[in-house]
């Protein structure tokens, strides 16, 4: 065996840390690049979380669905605004949302749709005074009328579940598993009654009948109360 020199021995112990420091860095590297939001839940017995998993895997699954319902929304500290909703939703940006009532407005529609030149998914806005295009309908919506609806959230927690692949926290759970508080999108959304439905395959899920949301815009708390009267799970009629 041949002996090495304390210096020949000084470089290689450099090289080896060198080494593992550039192993290690890429490590980290890797992981912060495939981070995905977290889910902070609260605590739940086995069944129940079983329960809440099949639950949402069947809510998840209804990708055609209309709703009949009013929402009551709290636009000022003491003005609040009742407004009919006809909510009709044939897949994550296919919808069409008739509100009726609303600040003298009559009738507000939002329809979704395809550029025919772009291909970019917009939203047509037509009240009784105005129509228009965007790409940004909550904005718009409430620039033309005051409301704040989170449109592009509402199609997953009117069904009772946060939107997919953004961070929430679940801060509360029905003893039967059914989630009944969490927060997304600086909104808190409580589900305070649930109702039973049928999917087209005879399988009973629980949906939203009455949901709370609560949001900070712009400095002031948003309150909003929807009371679903009608679900439609098996709906196909083109919109």
């Amino acid at each position: 065996m041949l002996a090495t020199s304390p210096s020949l021995q000084s470089n290689l112990f450099r090289f080896r840390v060198f080494r593992r420091l550039v192993i290690l860095t890429s490590i980290l590297a890797l992981t912060n690049c495939t981070q995905i939001p977290t889910k902070q839940t609260s605590t739940l017995t086995k069944e129940q979380q079983h329960y809440l998993n099949t639950q949402n895997q069947l809510r998840t699954n209804i990708k055609t669905w209309a709703l009949v319902g009013k929402t009551s929304t709290q636009i000022k500290p003491k003005k609040r605004v009742i407004a009919l909703v006809n909510w009709q939703q044939q897949a994550k940006q296919i919808y069409q949302v008739i509100i009726q009532g609303p600040l003298g407005a009559g009738r507000i529609q939002l329809s979704s749709e395809t550029n025919p030149n772009t291909g970019e998914h917009q939203v047509r806005l037509t009240t009784q005074k105005n129509e228009l295009i965007t790409t940004t309908p909550q904005q718009t919506l409430h620039q033309e009328t005051g409301l704040n609806l989170p449109i592009n959230a509402l199609p997953w927690w009117l069904k009772g579940l946060p939107e997919p692949s953004v961070i929430h926290t679940i801060t509360k759970s029905q003893p039967s598993g059914l989630t009944e508080r969490f927060s997304q999108h600086n909104w808190t959304i409580r589900y305070a009654e649930f109702t039973q439905v049928q999917t087209p395959e005879g399988t009973p899920v629980f949906l939203p009948k009455k949901v709370y949301l609560d949001g900070q815009k712009a400095g002031n708390t948003v309150s909003m109360k929807w009371v679903i009267t009608q679900w439609d799970v098996s709906f196909t009629d083109p919109i």
